[in-house]
């Protein structure tokens, strides 16, 4: 399934959301950075068929987004940015509701439930009440319900927001298994290293105007020829820190060591380096 999003328009009163967004979502993980209020889960609700567009349109296998809606509610699994359930029902409640909902047959239903449960690393507390569950848990629990149903499609909004470095990276290759099976995974999130360890491509969306990459490496070499190292005395950092833009520091004992986002050589003491992904998604944005 490829997945075609033309000149895609969103306003909400006199505020743009989105302006002219066109993007091709093949097969595999495609991952949306922005900063915040720069249209992403405006783009994702629209997709999860929450919002229509004001103009413009989405269609895949000869499926119109807003014509059909009902027909791309049956191939999708949707995590949104805010994931609210019941807390005095148990995670297995939980899951076997949403997968009546999504029209899982019954004598599927039970081997679904387990399924995405040890997907997520919750079958030991799949009888527990929600309410005893801590963030973490209630995000996996989101990821699980929308993972019911093999939806060949899956928009997922800021999905490690609260989770542990464990938890993230098994969450990584679970989505990378999923991306395995011919689907369409479409991540949503302002985290650069969730982008950089799973993403086959990604799009840059600021101020509601969407620029596709063709791979984390491409969006890295926007910043080429303006990354900078700088080593030094400690006590003369917070003068480099007035004058440029530092894009990381670290501390080792009186030196310290930055990295510098600059057009031009800022001085003699620094060098140049290889830019990283995020380096290269600040130089983008330029904020």
């Amino acid at each position: 399934m490829i997945i075609q999003i033309e000149r895609v328009k969103k306003a909400f009163k006199k505020k743009t959301a989105l302006e002219d967004v066109t993007l091709t979502l093949k097969p595999g993980i495609f991952g949306l950075l922005g900063p915040n209020g720069a249209g992403k889960t405006t783009l994702m609700r629209i997709l999860a068929t929450i919002f229509r567009p004001d103009r413009g349109s989405i269609t895949a296998d000869g499926i119109d987004w807003t014509r059909d809606a009902h027909r791309v509610r049956t191939m999708l699994g949707y995590l949104p940015q805010d994931f609210g359930v019941f807390r005095n029902v148990t995670a297995r409640e939980v899951l076997v509701y949403i997968g009546t909902l999504k029209g899982v047959a019954r004598d599927q239903l039970k081997h679904q439930v387990n399924a995405v449960l040890d997907a997520v690393n919750l079958t030991t507390h799949a009888d527990k009440k929600v309410g005893t569950f801590s963030g973490g848990m209630r995000r996996r629990l989101g990821i699980a319900q929308a993972l019911l149903g093999d939806p060949k499609l899956i928009v997922i909004d800021e999905p490690t927001a609260g989770l542990d470095p464990e938890e993230r990276v098994r969450f990584r290759l679970l989505l990378r298994r999923l991306a395995q099976e011919e689907r369409v995974v479409i991540l949503s999130t302002h985290i650069v290293g969730d982008v950089e360890a799973v993403c086959d491509q990604l799009a840059v969306i600021k101020k509601g105007k969407a620029h596709l990459f063709a791979s984390p490496e491409e969006l890295a070499k926007v910043a080429d020829g303006q990354i900078w190292r700088w080593v030094g005395d400690i006590r003369d950092y917070a003068l480099l820190e007035e004058k440029y833009r530092i894009v990381s520091s670290v501390s080792r004992g009186s030196t310290m060591e930055a990295r510098i986002l600059s057009d031009t050589q800022p001085s003699e003491a620094v060098e140049p380096v290889a830019p990283t992904l995020e380096e290269g998604y600040l130089a983008w944005v330029g904020e």
